[in-house]
């Protein structure tokens, strides 16, 4: 991807996070958000290729807009991906969950106080875009139109899809803004009849990626507001008059019991479907890049090329006398037969097998498996770092053996655990040690052993990945106490 040029000198990336379990589960669980997962067929997180795609484009630090119950999760998904330094992003938290439109103009007033010039490129996280010279050049057109007082969408060509989308019929084309055209009408989420018709009509699929400037987005509420009859869009002026008031204060102010009961008081909405709907400065910018949203297991139909019998394989998989059926799994080999109309989503530690008509109501099992006590609502056995992957394949109160896979020329930053000592066994691979002895090299069938506070770091130097076994665990004089 090309570099920033200086026509973008007050564009500010905005990640809008949020998902956690629900419509994805298990693929994400209530402590692995949808954008923290790597996805089976694809080499980074969400959060990641979010990251990579946009960080050229930016002079200033990306921001990250998420509830708090994940920040620490987006925080950690940020450092694994190894893309940012602390420097360059930073993270404002909702205060209380109000829909796109509250968390757009709480960001929007916080530019718009630093830059009166800002202008936002504000996304969802859930997207698998090609970050390729179409997504600079779909950019580079928003930002034009932003410029010109408009708020722009980023539209893509529209194809059969087992979830809802938004369609868009591009208009005329902008005077003096190349490739960007107005919006000749915008309809979110229409029923599946008419979805068939706007795609035989060459509707445009709204992407939710918006480009405009931090001013206008607060603006365009408050006449939105202003000139709808709708009584969930009435209510947006308040939403930008509260977000301007936040941004003028402390952020710890934002969390007190009387900002809270003012903001709980807002309503909630989408900010796209609000102004796309209602404005009339917005603007749509055909593009042909790849995008593909990541909102529900019904999204991965789009992921993969069906055969003659409409199944789909991502992952190691073979379907025999089946019909319209998705195998999704890790590394496992899952075999159907003689299935019909099923989704079989296959992990490291769980699975699950659902009829296609059910999908709507994945959404109940997660709680279902909270008030069950199934620990598998709310983690996986297996977590994604930058240096490679960890494995839990034992776990107990005293111990816990994980498989690490290192990836060639990664390392393990230098750690100490503080109360479990630790054996690390070499089955695959040679890696380079360094701890408070120095620093050696060990290979298959070498132990390591580390007792709690001491600091130790792990280095792979060669070109392949490394396995080892890692097995944490309290002291036997400790657990004699």
């Amino acid at each position: 991807m090309k570099q920033m040029d200086d026509a973008f000198t007050h564009l500010n990336a905005v990640i809008i996070c949020g998902q956690t379990g629900g419509e994805l589960w298990p693929l994400v669980r209530r402590k692995a958000p949808r954008e923290t997962v790597v996805f089976p067929g694809e080499d980074e997180s969400l959060l990641a290729s979010a990251i990579r795609r946009v960080k050229p484009l930016t002079p200033s630090p990306i921001i990250f807009v998420c509830p708090a119950q994940i920040e620490s999760d987006i925080r950690a998904g940020i450092a694994t991906s190894g893309l940012l330094r602390p420097d360059e992003y930073e993270i404002v938290i909702d205060p209380e969950p109000r829909g796109t439109a509250f968390s757009i103009a709480l960001v929007a007033a916080m530019l718009r106080r630093r830059d009166p010039n800002a202008v936002m490129l504000a996304m969802p996280s859930h997207l698998m875009v090609d970050g390729d010279e179409r997504w600079d050049q779909a950019v580079g057109r928003g930002y034009r139109a932003a410029e010109t007082d408009l708020v722009a969408v980023i539209g893509v060509p529209s194809r059969e899809s087992s979830s809802p989308h938004d369609y868009i019929r591009p208009g005329r084309e902008i005077k003096g803004v190349p490739g960007v055209r107005v919006i000749a009408d915008y309809l979110a989420a229409p029923n599946p009849t008419q979805t068939t018709r706007y795609i035989n009509l060459g509707h445009l699929w709204s992407t939710g990626i918006l480009i405009m400037r931090a001013s206008i987005a607060l603006a365009q509420l408050i006449y939105v507001a202003k000139h709808s009859y709708d009584e969930g869009i009435a209510g947006l002026d308040r939403v930008a008059e509260t977000a301007s008031f936040l941004a003028s204060i402390e952020q710890e102010r934002w969390y007190t019991p009387e900002a809270s009961s003012i903001i709980e008081s807002l309503p909630t909405a989408s900010f796209a479907d609000a102004i796309l709907s209602y404005s009339e400065d917005t603007a749509v910018i055909p593009s042909s890049i790849s995008c593909t949203s990541v909102s529900s297991l019904a999204d991965f139909d789009d992921m993969a090329v069906p055969d003659s019998e409409g199944n789909r394989v991502m992952g190691r998989g073979f379907e025999i006398d089946s019909t319209n059926t998705t195998i999704y799994n890790d590394d496992r080999l899952t075999v159907t037969l003689g299935c019909d109309n099923l989704m079989i989503v296959n992990t490291h530690d769980s699975v699950l097998v659902a009829a296609k008509d059910a999908l709507d109501t994945l959404g109940d099992v997660l709680p279902a498996l909270v008030d069950a006590g199934a620990w598998e609502a709310d983690s996986s056995s297996v977590s994604e770092h930058s240096w490679g992957r960890a494995t839990t394949i034992f776990a107990s109160p005293s111990s816990t053996a994980r498989l690490i896979e290192l990836i060639g020329g990664k390392s393990i930053p230098e750690y100490a655990r503080k109360s479990r000592g630790e054996r690390w066994i070499v089955l695959d691979g040679t890696i380079t040690c360094v701890d408070g002895y120095g620093t050696r090299k060990v290979g298959i069938g070498d132990h390591l052993e580390f007792k709690p506070h001491e600091r130790h770091a792990l280095l792979n130097s060669s070109g392949e990945t490394a396995q080892l076994l890692c097995i944490d665990f309290i002291l036997a004089e400790e657990r004699l106490v």
